[in-house]
């Protein structure tokens, strides 16, 4: 009578190793994924407003901005409408896509728990140092054109900015 369970137990252990070990890996890639994403970033200040000059790509203090660019902020508040904002949550750009007219400012506002970028496709469009939970990341699109842009830690996530005249 023994035997006749021993196949029975013996699948059992092996389901319960298996399970274990699948959530072993997905622990440990996680943990790998968010450490990642809350590294202090050189160059990057949580408290500190900081405007990107689009021309250069330079980052220069917000006391002295230039004429065209993006700013990063910890502040919620901005003068654009909702047409003219995009929200970063649970790993995505929404909306992934939107229309805005020449001289518009686009706003980009952080609700994950993780730090994430807005940076351009191409050479021109907006380039932002990480930023993270409840800051935003401005841009002035000066051009016509679709400005295509991805988040640089999560290549996957993916938005187009299109710029009428």
């Amino acid at each position: 009578m023994k035997n006749k369970h021993l196949p029975i137990m013996i699948g059992l252990i092996v389901l319960i190793v298996v399970v274990v070990a699948a959530a072993a890996i997905v622990g440990s890639k996680s943990k790998k994924d968010n450490s990642m994403d809350h590294m202090n970033m050189p160059g990057h200040s949580s408290n500190t407003s900081k405007t990107s000059d689009s021309t250069n790509g330079s980052t220069n203090n917000s006391s002295n901005p230039p004429a065209n660019g993006g700013s990063s902020t910890n502040s919620g508040s901005s003068d654009s409408t909702a047409a003219n904002k995009v929200e970063i949550k649970n790993y995505t750009f929404s909306p992934t896509s939107i229309t805005v007219k020449v001289g518009t400012t686009v706003t980009w506002t952080n609700t994950d728990s993780v730090h994430h970028t807005v940076t351009a496709d191409e050479s021109e469009g907006p380039k932002s140092e990480p930023f993270g939970k409840g800051e935003t990341y401005s841009y002035k699109f000066t051009k016509a054109g679709t400005f295509t842009y991805h988040c640089e830690p999560h290549p996957y996530m993916h938005g187009t900015v299109v710029v009428t005249e």
